[in-house]
């Protein structure tokens, strides 16, 4: 995929610093699988990501009391819809990232502790962080994952009403967890639901508009465009955006404002330094990053299949690799909300619990 992007960017040739930025950006993905191999071989991978959750809770601790104190109010989402900015642990003012991280870490967790092989502790707390980031597209993406979970692995249980005990209590408190946070931020769920109902009305998220132009209008330019797509980093790719001029605040002055003619015409009419001064347009509903769009509009169609392949085949194989079913279930569906492809703590986690769970199969197995 990475290679038909950099070879449609020499069709459609643009700056070289947007080719520059879209290897830079994609650079962590590309590399963190080749460097857990060779650095985490002999790793007690379980102890570092258990340390790490407790690092990151203890963060969360410290950042809660802080809002607490502040709000004069042991539930600050009563207070304000946007404590759950706050609650960013190590990632700090980036509530997003951190939430990403600890869905995925929950997720690989899940099946383990359905199967006895850890405490339920180590799901339930990057749960609780996970919730308490208020990252509303998140929550909707993992409880799909939740729901294609219990269908791909609980069906005969529940059909021959065998439901194992540990599988039944586990499941009462996630659905006890989610309720006690879906109570406490019913403001953010309630903006959520707000948001769906204005799709297809006069106020369509400007999300949306921007998969309408990408799918629809772009490869009404050249039918080849379909096809090759724009070149890497010139179209709506973090590298076309940081070139672009409206992303980076301030832009730095070693990065040149080169934005590609169609990044112009498409993604800075909805995206620009104008629009997000108003607070309600610098929502997630109304930002024009889809890494699926992204990678269409950066390379075709062609680009997109390879992308969504290469995913797909990390399922293939073993079936007890129940844990990469859900992370790369879950993976596929934020990126509906945000390039996360091209930012290195994304990269690094999902790699990581990818490389873990399939360590652990192979020395089951061996």
């Amino acid at each position: 995929m990475f290679i038909w992007m950099v070879f449609s960017f020499a069709l459609h040739p643009a700056s070289l610093q947007n080719l520059f930025w879209g290897i830079f950006t994609l650079s962590s993905f590309l590399i963190t699988p080749l460097l857990l191999k060779r650095l985490c071989e002999n790793v007690d991978i379980g102890k570092i990501l258990k340390k790490y959750i407790v690092l990151e809770f203890g963060f969360y601790i410290i950042q809660y009391t802080l809002l607490v104190l502040n709000y004069r109010t042991i539930n600050p989402f009563s207070a304000t819809l946007a404590a759950g900015d706050f609650l960013s642990g190590t990632s700090i003012g980036n509530s997003h990232q951190i939430a990403v991280t600890m869905g995925l870490i929950s997720l690989y967790y899940l099946p383990k502790v359905i199967d006895k092989s850890v405490t339920w502790a180590w799901f339930f707390l990057p749960l609780i962080m996970f919730l308490a980031s208020s990252y509303v597209s998140a929550f909707i993406v993992f409880g799909i994952t939740m729901i294609i979970y219990l269908v791909r692995n609980i069906y005969w249980e529940l059909k021959k009403l065998r439901i194992k005990k540990k599988s039944f209590v586990l499941l009462t408190g996630i659905f006890l967890v989610a309720l006690i946070f879906a109570i406490s931020q019913f403001g953010n769920i309630q903006y959520g639901l707000n948001v769906i109902n204005t799709v297809g009305g006069s106020n369509t998220p400007r999300k949306i508009i921007g998969l309408q132009k990408t799918f629809l209008e772009l490869p009404s330019e050249s039918s080849e465009l379909i096809f090759t797509g724009t070149g890497l980093g010139t179209y709506s790719s973090r590298a076309a955006l940081i070139t672009g001029g409206e992303y980076l605040t301030p832009q730095p002055s070693f990065i040149p404002t080169t934005p590609s003619f169609y990044t112009k015409k498409y993604i800075l009419p909805l995206w620009n330094r104008e629009l997000t001064k108003r607070g309600s347009e610098n929502s997630v509903a109304n930002q024009p990053f889809v890494q699926f769009q992204s990678i269409f509009g950066e390379g075709g169609v062609i680009a997109l299949l390879l992308f969504i392949a290469g995913f797909l085949v990390l399922l293939k194989g073993r079936v007890k690799d129940k844990s990469v079913f859900l992370l790369v279930v879950f993976a596929l569906g934020i990126f509906f909300f945000d390039m996360w492809v091209e930012y290195p703590s994304f990269a690094l986690f999902f790699w990581f619990l990818v490389y873990a769970e399939k360590k652990e199969v192979k020395k089951i197995e061996y």
